[in-house]
């Protein structure tokens, strides 16, 4: 969420995950598995669903502020499931701002 910051390089933001992922142990989880594993993080969200910036590992878009984006971390643990969170975000001067409400707590049911 720290790289969310205009000026930040969409790549960028998904390399940082990406690396995240892997100092923790998931590298061939993250956003998928095996020949199924997508360089994908994220994405603008405003008239269409899915709309620039793309938070991935090819595209060179420079976030601004005032962009809304969903940002989709997945880590999936094949034959078992897949645990994700999907936040909207709307990057400003400062800190990023949750525009969703949930919980950032996990919750074990």
């Amino acid at each position: 969420m720290a790289a969310l910051r205009p000026g930040a390089r969409a790549n960028d933001v998904f390399a940082r995950a990406a690396a995240l992922a892997a100092r923790r142990g998931y590298a061939d989880r993250f956003m998928n598995a095996g020949p199924a594993q997508v360089r994908f993080l994220g994405h603008g969200v405003g008239v269409e669903l899915d709309e620039i910036p793309y938070l991935g590992a090819g595209p060179n878009l420079t976030i601004e502020a005032g962009m809304t984006l969903a940002v989709e971390p997945k880590i999936v643990f094949p034959g078992r499931g897949i645990v994700g969170v999907e936040d909207a975000i709307l990057v400003g001067s400062g800190d990023p701002e949750y525009l969703t409400f949930t919980p950032r707590e996990p919750v074990i049911s």
